[in-house]
């Protein structure tokens, strides 16, 4: 006995589990065929250009093993559509706008709280929080220059650690206390003058100056103008230090070590874990993530930094900007999904009245 013909039409633009359970219900009925929509069909009913082209569409479809074939459609599905296909049964959600007699057609009851469109608008909001947070912290840092009266000229350690505000309230080190700090980590880590080293957020360089005498060393940020400074700064590696969003970094070249200090405090759960997955991709042997604010002291955290700038500059200054504070299961997580071994360590900078509320973690490649 031959099996019915069952079409079920849809757009998939972002396939989700929704059509899956459509196309299992379709599949108990008969042979399915999709009746895919043409890309021109969904511009014009739908008003806007899928994300996924109708080829790639089509091609994930027919690696389901529920569907039978895959076919290019209108978005109104009519009767001599079904003649031409030799279709018994048509199948739809209870959406149905196809213009074909009942006797063919078969509702089903949508999944609830999931569509395509459900799936856009929540991508697009998660995409505008991210970049309304990115876009208000890299205006505070394009204007550090600026609000320091530091000239691009005037190219100095001091300098440099007050653009990346490692000179002021809470957060002041004494320039001592940072340039041991570096010798700390090079006999920690074992790190050498044939090594190279990439600072992902690396501002205007204070803290790639330490490493300096490495073989080559590299940076990223997303001020420009802390950029500038930093090239200036440090010119024998300008060609490696570039202007862009942490989690926008190329994973090549590789560099021994990938690090970043003071970073996560300003992204977000979302872009930390896409930074730090970019630079466990670019390191080739460790990822160090320095000064980072733990979760459970954010109220001690909190009470030192506005009793060092008063809490009524605090208030000004960090007014609409949002501060990070992480647990450690956050890194322990991303550790293991990656298939990193990893450890937890103090932060050891002399002097540092901030450095008790926070802590360190390195990722090694295994």
């Amino acid at each position: 006995m031959n099996k019915k013909k069952i079409l079920v039409d849809m757009s998939a633009t972002l396939i989700h589990h929704g059509h899956i359970r459509l196309l299992k219900k379709a599949s108990k009925l008969g042979i399915v065929i999709v009746a895919l929509t043409r890309d021109s069909e969904i511009k014009k009913y739908k008003n806007y250009s899928p994300e996924l082209n109708f080829n790639q569409r089509k091609e994930i479809l027919e690696s389901i093993k529920l569907v039978n074939k895959v076919v290019p459609s209108n978005f109104i599905i009519k009767d001599n559509f079904l003649k031409k296909y030799k279709i018994d049964i048509l199948v739809h959600g209870d959406d149905n706008l196809n213009e074909i007699s009942s006797k063919k057609l078969k509702i089903f009851d949508r999944t609830r709280g999931i569509s395509s469109s459900l799936l856009r608008k929540k991508s697009a909001k998660i995409h505008f929080l991210e970049n309304k947070e990115n876009l208000t912290w890299k205006k505070v840092w394009e204007q550090r220059i600026k609000n320091s009266n530091i000239k691009l000229s005037d190219l100095n350690l001091k300098n440099s650690m007050i653009l990346n505000g490692h000179y002021d309230g809470a957060g002041k080190i004494p320039i001592s206390s940072w340039k041991k700090y570096g010798k700390k980590l090079k006999q920690k880590f074992n790190i050498d003058s044939k090594q190279n080293l990439y600072e992902v957020g690396c501002g205007s360089g204070a803290f790639l100056y330490l490493f300096k005498d490495l073989k080559k060393i590299g940076g990223c940020d997303f001020s420009g103008n802390l950029i500038r400074y930093c090239r200036k700064f440090l010119p024998n590696h300008s060609k490696n230090i570039l202007e862009k969003k942490s989690e926008e970094i190329s994973i090549s070249p590789k560099y021994d070590f990938v690090v970043s200090h003071g970073l996560l405090h300003y992204l977000n759960n979302i872009s930390a874990k896409k930074t730090i997955i970019k630079m466990i991709k670019k390191s080739s042997n460790k990822i160090i993530l320095l000064d980072i604010p733990e979760k459970k002291f954010k109220k001690k955290y909190l009470l030192l930094r506005k009793k060092a700038l008063g809490e009524t500059i605090y208030n000004n200054k960090y007014k609409n900007l949002n501060h990070n504070y992480y647990t450690k299961s956050f890194f322990s997580k991303i550790a293991k999904k990656e298939g990193c071994s990893y450890f937890f360590f103090k932060s050891d900078i002399e002097k540092h009245k901030q450095g008790k509320y926070r802590f360190n973690v390195c990722f090694s490649k295994k």
